[in-house]
């Protein structure tokens, strides 16, 4: 048997049941985004080996009922490779979005830039711990009003500074 009709036979196998592409590229070797592997999970519905769909969603080969004509395979390759080139641009745009939004960086952010974007310093008041130091109260003074802060009574041993009034009254 041939090293491709064993890939093959192992995706069936598998496909049991709904499972990851992370689960199909770690039993054929291969790495679970290469293109590679998902040539040859549409081979195998092609074949009429698995009757089923990917979901590109998360990812998954979920066995269900599904037609198996060549050209509707070829459809289904083109559909999933435009779905991946699409939804990568919309990931990476609204990213880009939700930093320039939150003023953190102007580009996709790298996992080092988004955790330091989540220390207590950058964050402020929101992300100290609930058992406040003397050096917890001068970060939130000098950090200024949370735009959403609630005022309390200056007696309260929660005392906030009051937000500013955005309407001048």
């Amino acid at each position: 048997m041939s090293d491709r009709a064993e890939q093959r036979r192992t995706i069936v196998s598998l496909a049991t049941r709904p499972v990851s592409f992370q689960v199909l590229g770690e039993a054929l070797g291969m790495a679970p985004d290469a293109d590679a592997l998902l040539d040859l999970v549409i081979e195998v519905l092609a074949l009429g080996m698995v009757r089923g769909r990917i979901d590109g969603v998360r990812g998954y080969l979920d066995v269900v009922s599904c037609i198996s004509e060549p050209q509707d395979v070829d459809a289904l390759a083109t559909a999933l490779h435009a779905w991946r080139r699409d939804a990568y641009a919309a990931l990476n745009d609204l990213d880009t979005q939700l930093a320039e939004h939150r003023g953190y960086v102007r580009s996709l952010p790298s996992r080092e830039v988004f955790l330091e974007a989540l220390t207590p310093q950058r964050l402020g008041k929101r992300a100290r711990c609930s058992s406040r130091s003397h050096e917890d109260e001068s970060l939130a003074a000098s950090s200024g009003p949370m735009p959403h802060a609630r005022s309390y009574p200056a007696s309260s041993s929660h005392a906030a500074p009051a937000p500013s009034d955005p309407h001048g009254s």
